[in-house]
């Protein structure tokens, strides 16, 4: 167990200095949790989160999100947020190098989870509620791509009431926040991989309705996502073997770097995402793995 434990600490550490070398300061981009931070700061100082203009790039969070880092935002600088990805990241290695197959650890990886924590995203916190039920509350940090881990429990008390006080303890602060936060989002600019053109393609998964992996892959495709990579990384619990892992890495990396080789941004990245990150994935839910054959023969006794 040591050693698990003391990987974990060195990988959450790792994301924690890769965060700050490109995050030196908490500035003002007030997007993913950096607006949660600001948004923490602004409740403390009694002002209000959503005085801001919103605008393609800069769309607020529910008040929860503000919630969920309050007790980090007291920390000065972005010291805090640092706190928070490492945390995140570190905890993700540990309940993935102890209750899952040691080969999904590839996922750190990958340009999606690098991206993720290069800029301080959302999307590694969501990946751990995925593999941690107990901390189920947290797809209240950024719902808009929570649904396909919604799909992976049971709607139990243990689960629900987490969820529940955080909502309450965000409307004692600001009771009007679900209002103010709704009339913000219209100049939202992400996109919808069910909107595509690879819609008729990835319906296909419902030929597989009975599974759960066909559920989750569906519910990530009707979820609106940014075109940054980010927002994709929840794929990554979808692999049910070492090679597809692999494949879906190499492949998510191969779109990448021709979108890099293209363009000056990822704003363009729409079909990359489709072409070389979707469909490798609606492969792997269309087609499963075979299940290892267990041999019930016993042994003859000498």
């Amino acid at each position: 167990m040591f050693p698990r434990i003391f990987l974990s600490l060195c990988l959450g550490l790792l994301c924690a200095i890769y965060c700050h070398w490109n995050k030196p300061t908490l500035d003002n981009s007030l997007v993913d949790l950096d607006w949660s931070f600001h948004a923490a700061q602004d409740l403390i100082h009694g002002q209000n989160p959503y005085r801001h203009e919103p605008s393609a790039f800069l769309i607020p969070y529910p008040l929860t999100s503000a919630i969920l880092v309050m007790p980090f935002s007291f920390l000065p600088g972005n010291i805090g947020l640092l706190l928070v990805v490492g945390l995140a990241s570190g905890t993700l290695a540990f309940f993935i190098l102890t209750r899952e197959p040691y080969w999904r650890i590839l996922l750190f990886l990958n340009p999606c989870f690098l991206l993720a924590i290069k800029s301080a995203q959302w999307s590694p916190i969501l990946l751990l509620a995925y593999y941690c039920p107990a901390l189920s509350f947290l797809v209240l940090g950024k719902p808009n791509i929570a649904l396909p881990i919604l799909t992976r429990f049971t709607f139990r008390l243990r689960y629900i009431i987490p969820c529940l006080l955080l909502v309450i303890i965000s409307l004692i602060f600001m009771p009007t926040w679900p209002i103010r936060w709704f009339s913000s989002l219209g100049p939202y600019k992400g996109f919808i991989p069910m909107l595509t053109w690879a819609a008729p393609l990835l319906t296909l998964a419902l030929l597989r309705w009975r599974d759960k992996q066909s559920w989750f892959f569906l519910s990530l495709c009707i979820c609106p996502q940014q075109r940054f990579f980010y927002d994709q990384l929840l794929l990554w619990a979808l692999p049910q073997t070492r090679t597809r892992i692999l494949v879906l890495t190499l492949s998510s990396w191969m779109g990448y770097f021709l979108i890099s080789l293209r363009y000056q941004n990822l704003l363009p990245a729409e079909p990359y995402l489709l072409l070389f990150l979707y469909l490798p994935t609606l492969w792997m839910v269309l087609f499963p793995p075979a299940p290892m054959k267990v041999d019930l023969k016993k042994e003859p006794i000498p």
